[in-house]
């Protein structure tokens, strides 16, 4: 594409966008697109309505069903594709910052049946805000080449489904983990059956060996002998405890 046709594309997008920003509370599409309006907050409009979709779904749907959080997540998807389409096809394409909905569905498929937990929520919104900003292959060739409405919707569709895929894998990672060190912990808090039968034995040699020689009917060598088994009994007793 040249620049005459880069710089007639542009001007076409931009009165697209001046039109829609005058049907802004009168067009359904345009109210759908914008988020139900949170695509008029003026500072990273996208962000904004991610993040309040986000609290949403952590505050409604994080602790439902996987049935019911699909039939949710299906739903926006279906409603906001076909709201784009029919948007781009009446008024020309247009990808400007008010147009919201695309980050509000991906958002829903970044956090599609992670577990209730605050901390894992919230690193799937980040990732998935990360990714549709930072657009890495094949996110950026999408959102360059697909342009049209489903076009719009796509690279963030794509975007919160990575975001997801990571999120679960750092899940498992982390229960996998916290698995392994309870049982670790678990099995140094409890002493081995067969240890704590050496030290019951261990000690019981000890102490005949203690009678035997107060008795005095040992000889010096066999003193001598006791002594040292008595020794090594006394640091096997000490290493079982």
């Amino acid at each position: 594409m040249n620049t005459t046709e880069n710089t007639t594309q542009a001007s076409t997008e931009a009165e697209v966008e001046e039109n829609l920003k005058q049907l802004r509370w009168r067009s359904p599409l345009v109210i759908v697109a914008s988020g139900l309006g949170s695509g008029w907050f003026p500072i990273a409009p996208g962000t904004f309505a991610s993040l309040i979709v986000g609290l949403l779904w952590w505050w409604l749907l994080a602790g439902a069903g996987e049935t019911t959080q699909l039939i949710v997540v299906a739903s926006v998807v279906i409603v906001v594709a076909v709201a784009l389409e029919v948007l781009v096809r009446r008024h020309g394409y247009v990808d400007a910052r008010f147009i919201v909905a695309d980050e509000i569905a991906g958002v829903c498929v970044a956090m599609l049946l992670l577990p209730n937990n605050p901390w894992v929520l919230l690193i799937a919104f980040l990732l998935f805000r990360i990714l549709d900003i930072w657009k890495p292959f094949p996110i950026g060739l999408i959102d360059d080449k697909m342009r049209s409405g489903f076009g719009i919707l796509m690279d963030d569709l794509i975007a919160g489904g990575m975001a997801c895929v990571v999120a679960h894998a750092l899940w498992k990672i982390f229960q996998t983990t916290e698995g392994d060190t309870k049982m670790s912990n678990e099995d140094s808090s409890q002493p081995n059956e067969e240890e704590a039968v050496d030290f019951e034995s261990a000690l019981e040699q000890l102490e005949s060996l203690v009678a035997s020689m107060e008795s005095g009917d040992l000889t010096l060598e066999q003193s001598l002998a006791a002594f040292e088994e008595g020794v090594a009994l006394t640091k096997k007793c000490q290493k079982a405890l």
